[in-house]
């Protein structure tokens, strides 16, 4: 598809791998350069064999195409990926006077340039499809079975989470939409994926759409590709996840026009439900079951007129409430073991363990954003000291200045946001650059040219190293 309007690249990192292939190797590196200094983690490939082989095995992001023959090479390596549920976005750089320049029939995981090129286009393209993967988590198995029952993915024995266990196996034997409610941080989509799990097992797509990220036009397409909003839709995610779970993350986001649409796809799956539950030969198959999560107050917001209160009432019917990290310390060990073992897996570094020491720590600290605040707290601490175990003194420094550093304010643009990042952490580790630059994972030159834009004098002048806090 061919967007005109493309929008400016903007300096954030944007995630996920990318990789280039081009049967031309001087612009395939030209390509490969271009992506890594726009902030990507990239790789080539100059044989579409081995380009396959990689996208099937390895997670992606995004697939950049350098003049591909036709739009059937997308269609081919698009379709591979889905088989191993995996969710690919391809940028195609046709050549001068190719038929399919126009971007006319190209699949929706594909983002036709037309040509002529410009860095800004390439860039602006990139970004869009890198923001596009992480938007929409793609159907994945649902965890290994043991003995014949799913796997659970709640971790912890404590009370709380026990309740949340034996809430989720009443929920998982009946197919009406749920609403899981939490604090920021506190595992609602854990818990959505633990009904999933129970409720389907293995082989059922689990789709989240991340509706704080989509305006109502662009999640009714995302959700019904270009057909009108009903379940005999056969585009979009809403046909993807038939048979599984489709997950509505931050349903508070949703614009309330969107809301008032809801409210008949909701209502549907209920006299659905009930129908499964009078007649057994039912088939309920076509449709996917909707958990929706949030973290706010609902009813707060019916009253303020933000939130329909008839999708409000529909959802609140079957609830499931996600605990805070504090009204469950005792899994707060057996959560960190679990963070440092993904960790290590995930690069491939030695396993860290927690001291003693660095248990008590944790222990004492009022974690505001429960779960995800301790998980970056872990991945800081094994990021800078590789195969270490985690000690007190290496968290504390995150824990003292969590609130005074916090990059989350409203009202800031992107460029604002990441000076803010760069300079609180450049001030925490007291101008030491190499140790700045480990803990924002950028290179060094990169993070001395960011310092230099910010008026900085060079490294080794006067001043270079500054102590005093700036941001």
């Amino acid at each position: 598809m061919v967007h005109e309007n493309t929008p400016r690249a903007v300096t954030i990192r944007p995630g996920g791998k990318l990789l280039v292939w081009s049967a031309n190797e001087a612009s395939g590196t030209r390509l490969l350069q271009e992506a890594r200094q726009g902030g990507f983690e990239a790789g080539f490939i100059g044989n579409l064999t081995d380009l396959r082989i990689r996208l099937v095995q390895d997670t992606i992001a995004v697939c950049v195409l350098d003049e591909p023959t036709s739009l059937q090479t997308v269609r081919e390596l698009s379709a591979a990926c889905s088989a191993v549920g995996r969710q690919v976005q391809f940028v195609v750089l046709p050549a001068v006077g190719s038929i399919y320049a126009d971007g006319q029939n190209a699949p929706e995981c594909c983002d036709v340039l037309r040509p002529p090129m410009s860095l800004e286009k390439l860039r602006g393209a990139l970004f869009r499809a890198a923001a596009r993967a992480q938007i929409i988590e793609a159907p994945e198995p649902a965890p290994a079975k043991s003995n014949g029952c799913a796997q659970d993915p709640l971790t912890g024995s404590s009370p709380a989470i026990q309740a949340v266990r034996e809430r989720v196996r009443e929920v998982a034997q009946t197919t009406t939409p749920v609403l899981v409610l939490g604090p920021r941080g506190s595992g609602t989509n854990v818990i959505a994926r633990s009904v999933h799990a129970q409720q389907f097992g293995l082989d059922k797509p689990f789709i989240i759409v991340r509706c704080a990220v989509l305006t109502g036009n662009a999640l009714e397409q995302e959700l019904f590709g270009d057909g009108p909003i009903h379940v005999q839709s056969q585009d979009g995610l809403w046909s993807a996840a038939a048979g599984g779970t489709l997950v509505l993350d931050d349903i508070d986001q949703v614009p309330l026009v969107m809301q008032h649409r809801l409210v008949k796809l909701v209502a549907m799956q209920i006299m659905q439900a009930a129908k499964t539950a009078r007649d057994s030969n039912a088939n309920a198959s076509s449709h996917p079951r909707i958990i929706a999560t949030t973290h706010e107050d609902l009813e707060e917001r019916v009253r303020d007129g933000r939130f329909d209160p008839e999708l409000y009432r529909l959802l609140k019917q079957t609830r499931v409430n996600a605990p805070s990290l504090g009204q469950r310390g005792e899994d707060l060990v057996p959560l960190a073991g679990n963070i440092l073992a993904e960790l290590a897996q995930a690069d491939g570094r030695p396993l860290c363990r927690l001291t003693t020491d660095a248990v008590e720590l944790l222990r004492s600290y009022p974690f505001t954003e429960n779960v995800r605040q301790l998980r970056n707290i872990l991945s800081r601490c094994c990021s800078l000291f590789i195969g270490s175990d985690v000690t007190a003194d290496m968290i504390r420094p995150w824990l003292e200045n969590a609130d005074e550093e916090s990059v989350d304010e409203p009202g800031l643009t992107l460029r604002e946001m990441e000076r803010k990042l760069i300079e609180a952490t450049f001030n925490r580790y007291a101008g030491n650059r190499e140790m700045t630059a480990k803990a924002l994972q950028i290179g060094l030159r990169t993070l001395s040219g960011k310092l230099r834009e910010y008026g900085y004098p060079p490294r080794g002048g006067p001043g270079s190293n500054r102590i005093r806090r700036v941001a």
